[in-house]
């Protein structure tokens, strides 16, 4: 499934992130740890915005969102802070505290979701 979109450069990372979970024990490693669900709002240049959602409490998978899903901690930021947070440039309590990531849910969620992005990145 492809789930990066022309608009976004930085989504191709939702293809990674769901190609690092096909590692089962990888995925139940990150269910048990995060055991959320995560909504990553993106806004581009041209102020078109998208969500996609990481499953981290069920089945550990990667989709667009349609509209209806129910999150714990949803994570609104530019297209361009997106791949600088999953290229590991900057961090979500960093961009938390200048102003660049707005966060709905546990701060401490997101702070555990970094972690996981550098544990995808690795596997890389």
């Amino acid at each position: 499934m492809d789930l990066a979109h022309e608009n976004f450069p930085s989504s191709s990372v939702f293809d990674d992130i769901s190609k690092g979970l096909e590692d089962k024990d990888f995925a139940a490693q990150a269910v048990a740890e995060l055991n959320a669900i995560y909504a990553i709002t993106l806004k581009n240049d041209g102020n078109d915005v998208m969500t996609w959602i990481i499953d981290f409490k069920n089945d550990a998978k990667v989709f667009r969102a349609t509209g209806g899903e129910l999150v714990d901690v949803t994570l609104i930021l530019s297209d361009y802070h997106w791949d600088a947070l999953v290229d590991g440039r900057s961090s979500a309590p960093r961009l938390y505290l200048l102003n660049q990531l707005k966060l709905v849910g546990p701060l401490l969620k997101a702070k555990s979701f970094n972690a996981v992005l550098a544990k995808l990145k690795e596997k890389k």
